[in-house]
């Protein structure tokens, strides 16, 4: 049976704003080894800032019966995405292309006949404070980095867009994983919101809470017909 895990947050987009990304899918098909599973966050905020709000939760993660998990991210996000393609990553969050914060509005532009350069940074941070500074006149985001950034920051920018919601943050496990080992994962995670050790965790991503979900809940966003993943998968040697 696949399972993935999702945080029910609402799904907007904006040029500041913005919602969720597509899901791989959890499965078992190889036996893992011995070693710590790589746990991939997709770059958004800096790398060390990442990993003081994460190292923690995975830490915990373990304490509750997980496997042992290090944490794992990338230079910038489109290096991130090849990474994810090419498998350097047993788990992901969340998942490839951008999707809230670069395709959707992206394509919200493009049908509105605004024409554009896109510049891609090094995370969501990079995005909001080079919007403050004047280098860009706007900038992709989602609601959970955005609120998450310095108050000095967020203060100088204004919303002027939210996409429709889609189905939200997917944590997602590669095929190669035992299905024993995606549901120790599972339930370890589940088990994060039902008491206060755990959602004093949770509480700094701004996850209010997780629950299981089936890999056809994304079937929202896989109705979109996104190619942008394609052309990643064709860079990956």
């Amino acid at each position: 049976m696949k399972i993935q895990l999702l945080s029910r947050i609402p799904c907007w987009l904006g040029v500041l704003l913005l919602g969720v990304l597509c899901a791989l899918g959890f499965g078992q098909t190889s036996a893992d080894s011995e070693t710590p599973l790589r746990f991939g966050v997709v770059p958004q905020q800096s790398a060390s800032r990442l990993a003081a709000l994460w190292v923690p939760l995975l830490t915990e993660l373990e304490q509750r019966g997980a496997p042992a998990l290090v944490f794992r991210t990338a230079p910038d996000i489109p290096t991130f995405e090849r990474r994810l393609a090419a498998s350097e990553y047993d788990l992901a969050f969340p998942s490839p292309a951008a999707f809230a914060a670069s395709i959707l509005t992206r394509a919200n532009l493009a049908s509105a006949g605004v024409h554009f350069r896109p510049h891609y940074v090094s995370s969501h941070d990079s995005v909001y404070r080079g919007v403050a500074k004047g280098l860009y006149p706007a900038g992709g985001g989602v609601v959970r980095t955005f609120e998450s950034v310095a108050p000095d920051i967020r203060k100088q920018l204004r919303i002027f867009w939210t996409s429709d919601g889609y189905t939200p943050h997917a944590f997602a496990a590669h095929p190669r994983l035992l299905e024993e080992t995606v549901s120790a994962i599972a339930t370890a995670m589940l088990g994060l919101s039902e008491d206060e050790t755990g959602r004093a965790l949770l509480e700094p991503l701004h996850l209010p809470g997780l629950e299981a979900a089936q890999n056809a809940e994304w079937d929202d966003v896989r109705a979109l017909d996104i190619q942008l993943l394609d052309e990643l998968i064709e860079q990956v040697p």
